[in-house]
C-alpha cells in the first residue's frame, strides 16, 4: 500500500484526494458540474472526459478561471440528493412555478 502522505520538496503532500461525498465538482463547458467518476489526486485534469450528474460526458477544464463559472443546476440538484441535503428553494420554485 502506498503511503498516504509523501514528502515533495519541503512539504508533505496528501496522495489521496479529499472526497467527503460520493461526487466531486469539475468545471466543464462553461459551468461547474458534479461527477461520481474516480477523481485523481489533484482533481480532474484539463482534457479528461467525465460523466456528470446531469447526464453528459464532458471534457474537464481544470483552470483557475473555470472554478469561477456558475454551477450546473441539474448537477447541483443531483449532488444535494447524494449529500442528503434539501433542494435549493430556487430549484423547487423553478420546477413547480411557485405552486405548493
Amino acid at each position: 500500500m502506498a503511503p498516504r502522505f509523501v514528502v515533495t520538496g519541503a512539504y508533505w503532500e496528501d496522495t489521496m484526494p479529499y472526497r467527503p461525498h460520493p461526487f466531486s465538482w469539475v468545471p466543464a463547458v462553461g459551468q461547474r458540474h458534479a461527477s461520481t467518476d474516480a477523481k485523481p489526486a489533484g482533481g480532474y485534469p484539463t482534457g479528461m472526459t467525465v460523466q456528470t450528474l446531469c447526464g453528459h460526458q464532458l471534457i474537464a477544464d481544470n483552470t483557475e478561471t473555470a472554478w469561477l463559472w456558475e454551477t450546473c443546476p441539474e448537477c447541483n440538484a443531483a449532488a444535494r440528493v447524494l449529500a442528503g441535503l434539501p433542494p435549493v428553494l430556487g430549484d423547487a420554485v423553478a420546477k413547480t412555478g411557485g405552486a405548493s
